[in-house]
C-alpha cells in the first residue's frame, strides 16, 4: 500500500476529511480527501472532494476512494499516475471513484457507461479522468490500446483523459479503477 492514513475528523454536517500520506518513489506528499454527508454535493478545502454516493455512508465511500487511490498510484504501474495527475485532475471539482472488472478490451466502454449510469453521473459531464488499468501480464499492445480506446471513446472529447497500466500474473480479466471529475453545474 502507498497510501497510508494519517488523520481523520468527522465535520459538523456529517461529512469527514481524511488526511493521506503518498509515499511513493521515495517522497511523502500530503492528500486531503473528502467525502460530505448524504445531501450536500461538495466540501471545500479538500484536493479530492468526493460525490456522495446514494444509500452509501461517508465513511464507506472514503474507504472506497482511499482504495482506488491506492490503485491508481501504485509505483509497480508499467505506466505510472501520480499525486501530481491527481491535483491536476481532481482539484475544485466533486470527484467520484468508480471500479469494474471486464473479460475485454472491447466491453470496457460499454462497463464505463454501466457504472457512471449506476451513479447517476451523465457521461457528459466528466471534465477530467484518471484511469489505473490492471491487464493480465501476457496481452497484446493490440489489446492494451483497444482497452485505452473503448475508454476514450465513451468520454465526451473534451475530458482530459490520464492513465496508468500495471500487469498482473494473477487475473485474466482486465481491472479498471477511475477517479472521474465532474463538472460543478452538474
Amino acid at each position: 500500500m502507498t497510501m497510508q492514513q494519517i488523520d481523520i475528523t468527522s465535520e459538523t454536517n456529517g461529512g469527514h476529511v481524511i488526511k493521506l500520506v503518498d509515499a511513493t518513489l521515495g517522497m511523502e506528499r500530503e492528500i486531503t480527501v473528502a467525502a460530505p454527508s448524504p445531501g450536500k454535493k461538495t466540501m471545500s478545502d479538500a484536493l479530492v472532494s468526493l460525490i456522495p454516493i446514494p444509500d452509501e455512508t461517508p465513511e464507506t465511500t472514503l474507504q472506497h476512494a482511499i482504495a482506488a487511490l491506492d490503485d491508481i498510484t501504485n509505483p509497480n504501474s508499467y505506466i505510472h499516475v501520480d499525486v501530481s495527475d491527481i491535483c491536476r485532475a481532481c482539484r475544485e471539482a466533486p470527484t467520484a471513484t468508480i471500479c469494474f472488472e471486464c473479460d475485454s478490451p472491447d466491453a470496457i466502454g460499454r462497463a464505463l457507461d454501466a457504472k457512471l449510469s449506476d451513479s447517476n453521473i451523465p457521461v457528459g459531464a466528466v471534465t477530467r479522468t484518471l484511469f489505473s488499468i490492471v491487464c493480465p501480464k501476457n496481452v497484446s499492445e493490440a489489446e492494451l490500446s483497444s482497452a485505452v480506446k473503448s475508454l476514450r471513446r465513451h468520454l465526451k472529447d473534451q475530458a482530459t483523459f490520464t492513465f496508468g497500466v500495471r500487469f498482473t500474473e494473477i487475473s485474466s480479466t482486465f481491472r479498471i479503477t477511475a477517479l472521474l471529475a465532474v463538472s460543478q453545474e452538474w
